[in-house]
Parts: C-alpha cells; sequence; structure tokens
C-alpha cells in the first residue's frame, strides 16, 4: 500500500442553494439564512426545507396529484409555504404544482417522445419571511416497457464504495485517542484495487493512497500511521487498477474500532454505497478526474434526512456526540462544505423543536447538551432526567450527509439501565441526485 499521503491546499468556495434565488429574495435569504440574524424564541431563523420523492414516468403518461415531495419550516404552518418551478426539462409538463398542507402536489405529463433516462425538476419553496431554498426532483422517464438499469439489491453492508464516518488520532496520545480501519474484499475470486480519501473533517483537505486486496483478504489500518493528528472521515473507493476509474465491485465491507480522549469509543460499521453493474458506474469528466454519481442508477442515492432513534436525558450523565458529514465536492482539492441544517427535536410525547445549524466545515461534531441543538426550551427541558426522546436532522439545500453517534456514561458499570457505544445514524430521505468528483491514476499496487 502507498502509505504517503499528500493533503491538497486547496480550497474552493461553494455557492449554496441561496445563491439560486432571484429578485429581492437574494438580499433576503442571505440575510436570514441561519446564523446571520437572531430572532425571539431561537438562536437563529431558519429558512424552510424540501424534501423531494424520486419517481418514473412512462411515456405518454400523465400523473395526477401526485405526491412528489414535502416542505417543512419551523415557525409557521407548513401549508403556507409558497411553492415555484425553477426547471422544467424538455419531454416533460408541469401543468399543476401546489403546496397541500406541506406535500407538495403536482400534475405531470411525459411526452410521447420523450427522451428516456433521467432528468430533474427544479422546485422553489419560500416562506412569509422571504427566505427560501431550492432542491431538484429526480424523475426517470422510461418507454412502455419500463427498461431502466437498476442497481442490484446485494447482501446489506457490502458494495463499491465505502464511508468511515470518523478517523481521528492524537499525535502525544495515540494510546488515548485512535481509529482501526478495517476493510474485507468479500470476492472469492477477484482482487481489487481501492482509492482511499482521507478527508480533514475541518479543513476538507483531502490527502488520498492506494491499497490493493485479494481475494477473501482483510487489512486493517491505523489513523496513527496513516494521518496522524487528524480528526474527519474516510472515503474508500474501488478502482481499476490500470486507470484508475471507479469500478462496480459490490463486495467491498468494512468497519472501525475507535477511541476519544473523552472516553467516547464505538465499533461503527462502514457506511457501503453500491454501484452499477449494467452500466459503467462513473464518468470520466477530464483526463485525470471521474465523477461519481449517486442517482440510484449508477451509484445508490445518498441520505439527505439522518435519524438519532433514541436520544437519552443528559441529565442522567449522557454525553452523546453526534456526528455528520457532508459527501460532495471535488476531492481533487476538498470536500463541500456543510453548509445549514435544520433540525427537529422530539419529546416523549412527541411535540418537536426545531433548530438550525450553519456549519462551515465538511464534517459536523458536537456533544449534545447547552450549546446544541439550540432549541426553545433547550434540551435539558425538552428531555429531562429518566426521559428519552429522538431526533432528526437534513441539509436545508439539496446536499448529501452521513453521520453517526456515539454515547459515553460514566455510571455504565454502575447503573443498570445505562449504557455506551454507539452506531450509524438512520436514514430517513435521500437525495435525487449528488456528485463526487474524484482524481483517476494507476493504483501502483
Amino acid at each position: 500500500m502507498k502509505t504517503s499521503l499528500t493533503r491538497s491546499w486547496l480550497n474552493p468556495a461553494r455557492m449554496s442553494g441561496f445563491a439560486w434565488c432571484f429578485h429581492f429574495s437574494i438580499l433576503i435569504c442571505a440575510l436570514l439564512a441561519c446564523g446571520e440574524i437572531s430572532v425571539s424564541g431561537n438562536d437563529m431563523d431558519c429558512p424552510p426545507s424540501i424534501t423531494t420523492y424520486p419517481f418514473s414516468i412512462i411515456r405518454c403518461e400523465t400523473l395526477e396529484d401526485k405526491v412528489v415531495g414535502q416542505v417543512l419550516t419551523e415557525d409557521i404552518a407548513d401549508g403556507s409555504l409558497e411553492l415555484e418551478l425553477t426547471e422544467v426539462p424538455a419531454g416533460l409538463t408541469v401543468s399543476a404544482i401546489f403546496n397541500d398542507e406541506g406535500n407538495i402536489v403536482a400534475t405531470i405529463s411525459a411526452d410521447c417522445d420523450a427522451k428516456i433516462g433521467t432528468v430533474f425538476i427544479g422546485i422553489k419553496v419560500i416562506n412569509v419571511d422571504g427566505l427560501c431554498s431550492i432542491a431538484s426532483l429526480m424523475v426517470h422517464i422510461k418507454d412502455a416497457a419500463g427498461e431502466q438499469p437498476e442497481i442490484p439489491d446485494l447482501s446489506p453492508g457490502v458494495g463499491s464504495m465505502l464511508v468511515y464516518n470518523l478517523s481521528t488520532s492524537s499525535i502525544s496520545n495515540p494510546s488515548s485517542q485512535n481509529t482501526r480501519i478495517n476493510m474485507t474484499n468479500t470476492h472469492q475470486h477477484k482482487s481489487v484495487s481501492i482509492h482511499l480519501f482521507w478527508v480533514d473533517g475541518e479543513t476538507c483537505q483531502v490527502a488520498d493512497s492506494t491499497t490493493c486486496l485479494t481475494p477473501n483478504q482483510t487489512l486493517s489500518l491505523l489513523s496513527s500511521d496513516i494521518d496522524p493528528g487528524i480528526t474527519g472521515f474516510l472515503v474508500a473507493v474501488a478502482m481499476d487498477k490500470q486507470t484508475g476509474m471507479p469500478i462496480s465491485f459490490n463486495y467491498l465491507m468494512g468497519d472501525e474500532y475507535v477511541k476519544l480522549e473523552s472516553g467516547h469509543e464505538s465499533n461503527l460499521r462502514a457506511e457501503a454505497i453500491k454501484s452499477s453493474e449494467v452500466i459503467n458506474p462513473a464518468i470520466q469528466t477530464g483526463p485525470v478526474e471521474a465523477e461519481i454519481r449517486f442517482d440510484g442508477i449508477h451509484y445508490q442515492q445518498m441520505p439527505r434526512t439522518l435519524c438519532l432513534s433514541n436520544l437519552s436525558s443528559n441529565e442522567n450523565n449522557n454525553q452523546t456526540m453526534l456526528i455528520v458529514n457532508r459527501i460532495g465536492g471535488d476531492i481533487s482539492a476538498s470536500f463541500d462544505k456543510i453548509g445549514e441544517m435544520f433540525g427537529l427535536v422530539y419529546d416523549g410525547q412527541g411535540d418537536s423543536y426545531g433548530f438550525c445549524v450553519n456549519e462551515t466545515t465538511c464534517q459536523f461534531i458536537s456533544i449534545m447538551g447547552p450549546n446544541f441543538p439550540k432549541t426553545s426550551p433547550r434540551l435539558d427541558d425538552i428531555i429531562p432526567s429518566g426521559r428519552s426522546g429522538w431526533l432528526k436532522i437534513w441539509a436545508t439545500n439539496d446536499i448529501s450527509i452521513l453521520g453517526s453517534v456515539i454515547i459515553q456514561n460514566p455510571d455504565t458499570n454502575s447503573v443498570s439501565d445505562v449504557f455506551k457505544q454507539g452506531h450509524n445514524l438512520h436514514k430517513l430521505t435521500y437525495n435525487s441526485i449528488s456528485f463526487l468528483t474524484v482524481p483517476i491514476f494507476p493504483a501502483g499496487c
């Protein structure tokens, strides 16, 4: 394995979804975005959010009153949000689109000569204060036979790409803070080359290396040996040994053991993303780069809404660490920033309390407590001692995120109903499409 890492110091700015808002909404979106202006009852004014539901349509078909998504806002009725179309691709006609108490309902027709493939409808939502968000609605146009390549449903936990949600180590004391990355080739007969991208969660810069696994081989790496002193996450992509292009190899699986000086520790499963075995999963966009499309055709779609299914009270000494990673960007330079996220904390009775975060890095890590999430009332009042709730969080803009939670409690060995460890966050909704641009070069192994 090539263990010397080269971390790029290029860090291009990325445009958020707010830049798409036009006329006076541009100014309002910029000024009233999360964190720019405080309002009573919360520390931030959150923009509305859109979640879209990809669907298929056959040429010459009309789908009437189809629910194609959902809009959500923090402090006013969801039904008051206004919808606009920003783009309707050739071959489709949207004759009506409206907000039905938070559900996006549309009547959509496909021309009889519409081009078969995947297209995107642009939708914008605006609240009464002028805050706005934009999302893409993915539509698969099919012929009468409904032909469309699909990603095979193989065993869970294996894929052509692995994402390890937390990689960390301490230079001065690696015995107290470190990560062991485990990676396995489950194929009985084929070897595979793998491109590893070690992401600095704070600067979003990327260091890369390559390795190869023979059939049935497993490999373990220590973050302290490969990328010492860096806290972030790791993306592993199956690649062609000769060209460096991402390939379909749905036989990779992995997990990691992580421990931190704070006492948090866990065994986390690597997120496995499958790719198509019918078409080339990646598209070469330049002499030394390729584009990975998470669209359900080339690679699996990526999550937009994540969920923590049980949130225990801080007043019982629970220290809940939330980790959220942005998956996207041109990683020959750096990963994109997370930007604005919106979330809801639910108490034991099912009542919800909104919050938002404006994160300027590609990895968000926070201990849940007085400083996060900034709900009104605060978290300890929402989930008092002896109670539990749950949380969901999603990107305001149309981006993809993955994440984990790790819980530490000093009373684990003395109190019967106290536990620690962690797991990856559940996925509630998925993006229509997102992209990752990767450099390509021969594996060298």
